[in-house]
């Protein structure tokens, strides 16, 4: 039977893959958590106590479960760090440690870099992006070395998301504009327009069910009804590879 490490796992993206997972195959779920005795986690490992498995995990104890994989999808919180570099190392070490275990399947949760696409700074876009170009960079290095079986080559996959679109609804509500109408309001510098979501493609997750289907493979994602339920149905099994 696979099993399938979620880091991430509690998070607004991470526990739809665990729901994801759980309707489309029959793997086992590891889910690391600083909290596993929070009524969020309680609830998540409730619904299939016989194969999602709650562990309280540092560094150290994530490694370990790094080595128990099979397949290893990795959405990690900036905000846990509140560092840009604090979350591209921990990417990093996540990567290193499937290496060295042999992960068959590695899936990185990325976002755009804001600060290449609009030369404005998003600390925790700019991260995860940072991590998905290391690994475009070694992808580059085991050709380079004609590797035949490079693992970043053909066994890990970038998945890169838009913004979660559930913020427009409860952190960025629009406002009334006094015309009749509602307005968002955003931060950006003068002259500076936000990033809009990337056109949809129904990729992803499948990597975790078929991960024949997504060597070496970046894909960007984005739905009608962006949201994360609705990402993580899209990017499942079953869809097909663009």
């Amino acid at each position: 039977m696979t099993h399938v490490l979620v880091v991430g796992g509690t998070g607004a993206m991470g526990s739809h893959v665990i729901q994801h997972l759980l309707a489309t195959t029959d793997a086992t779920i590891t889910v690391p958590s600083r909290h596993p005795e929070s009524a969020h986690a309680t609830e998540l490992a409730a619904l299939a106590p016989d194969r999602v498995r709650l562990v309280r995990s540092d560094s150290a104890a994530l490694e370990v479960l790094i080595g128990q994989a099979d397949r290893v999808f990795a959405n990690t919180d900036f905000f846990a760090t509140g560092s840009a570099v604090g979350e591209y190392q921990q990417g990093l070490h996540l990567l290193a440690a499937a290496e060295r275990a042999g992960v068959e399947r590695f899936i990185w949760s990325s976002l755009d870099s804001a600060v290449s696409l609009t030369g404005n700074p998003v600390p925790h876009f700019d991260s995860k992006a940072a991590v998905a170009a290391h690994i475009d960079l070694m992808r580059s290095e085991e050709m380079l070395r004609k590797e035949t079986d490079g693992w970043y080559t053909g066994h890990v996959s970038v998945l890169t998301t838009a913004p979660y679109f559930e913020n427009l609804r409860d952190r960025l509500t629009p406002r009334p504009n006094g015309r009749g109408g509602l307005t968002f309001h955003l931060p950006p510098r003068p002259g500076h327009r936000p990033p809009a979501p990337s056109a949809p493609r129904p990729d992803g997750l499948q990597g975790l069910a078929a991960p024949h289907r997504m060597d070496g493979m970046t894909t960007t994602t984005s739905t009608p009804n962006a949201d994360t339920r609705n990402r993580a149905r899209r990017c499942g099994p079953g869809s097909t590879p663009a």
